[in-house]
């Protein structure tokens, strides 16, 4: 078996000697460019590249891994794997990283093309669920399109708890209160069931407890996130998500915001808006979370974002007031068309989003 490998720096780099270890093939190995380093800013190769190289193992770079010049750089990115006749892709990514998420990216190389290739993922932050779901995430031209399609949905997942010990608790913060998000989404989407809901309920029961643990270092809790957010993923992936996420691409495409910290915002004031027609998820979630009823749901994730050090509003974040308003009929716009919208609890208007977007200003 071939296998084709794809990664970011740090972790992928543990999880390719893995595979070296254990005697595969290797046919090639994608990674991120050289980065300038030291006084002389010297060029210095990824640790990814670096042990493919010392293994004989040829490499190519795409730019950062980005479709945002597809679909040139995917029609480049397809000649090269096809030429090397591999039958499996292993990606080993963080999950939140701009302008793309590596996996997201590998998902859209492989579909956007056709490569008859299994895909094999393997996550190195506990958030996106991109391991376990058939979206995809491709930012080009500023905005952030989501791609829904089972063809997206990797074989197989590998969740290591092994490969977050060395998390940066930024990136902790970040991708557990995206997960935290598509629980919450999820519980009350349009599609959600009772088996979602066991999903969504048990995820972010999970999650609300032990986020703060593994953010302070505790790195023992970590599989216990890490599987929490492939739940939660599993959970959005059949019931739908909503306004939070429609606003988050729009934003996150034209701010370069990271996609967690714009969910942690926005999501208490998407919770205020659908409990005012209908309290009922939101209460069932709290109920499963040993929270009082709505109030004590929104005031938990309140309490987890200042306690993870996230912002609450986007000027927080960096982005001025000025600038979102300036920009507030394209991000509109992009959240309005975004698949997302439409899986709401309730039917979204313009008025309604630009209510939601003002409250974080």
């Amino acid at each position: 078996m071939k296998i084709i490998f794809a990664g970011t720096p740090d972790f992928a780099a543990v999880a390719l000697k893995h595979l070296i270890d254990a005697g595969h093939e290797i046919a090639l190995v994608l990674s991120q460019p050289d980065r300038p380093s030291g006084r002389g800013m010297k060029l210095t190769p990824s640790p990814v590249k670096k042990l493919a190289l010392e293994h004989g193992i040829p490499v190519i770079t795409p730019v950062t891994l980005s479709l945002k010049k597809a679909p040139e750089e995917s029609a480049r990115i397809h000649a090269d794997l096809k030429a090397v006749g591999a039958d499996l892709l292993v990606v080993a990514a963080y999950g939140l990283i701009l302008p793309q998420a590596v996996l997201d990216c590998a998902k859209g190389i492989a579909a956007l093309g056709g490569l008859p290739v299994r895909l094999v993922a393997v996550p190195t932050t506990s958030g996106s669920g991109s391991e376990v779901t058939s979206f995809a995430i491709l930012t080009q031209d500023g905005v952030k399109h989501p791609l829904v399609d089972p063809a997206l949905r990797p074989e197989l997942a590998i969740l290591d708890p092994a490969l977050l010990e060395a998390l940066p608790p930024r990136l902790i913060a970040e991708s557990g209160m995206d997960a935290v998000s598509h629980c919450v989404e999820a519980a009350a989407a349009r599609e959600a069931s009772p088996v979602t809901d066991a999903l969504a309920h048990s995820a972010c029961r999970t999650l609300l407890r032990l986020l703060p643990r593994s953010f302070a270092g505790e790195t023992a809790v970590r599989g216990d996130v890490h599987l929490a957010a492939s739940m939660a993923a599993l959970a959005f992936d059949n019931a739908g998500l909503g306004a939070c996420h429609a606003l988050a691409h729009a934003l996150g495409g034209r701010f370069h915001v990271a996609h967690g910290r714009l969910c942690a915002m926005l999501l208490p004031h998407v919770i205020a808006h659908h409990a005012a027609e209908d309290p009922h998820p939101y209460a069932a979630l709290a109920a499963a979370c040993g929270l009082p009823g709505v109030r004590g749901l929104t005031g938990a994730i309140v309490r987890l974002r200042a306690r993870l050090g996230l912002p609450a509003s986007l000027p927080e974040a960096g982005v001025p007031r000025e600038a979102v308003l300036e920009a507030e009929t394209d991000v509109l716009k992009a959240a309005l068309e975004d698949p997302c919208a439409s899986q709401a609890p309730a039917p979204l208007t313009r008025d309604a989003l630009q209510v939601l977007l003002r409250q974080v200003l």
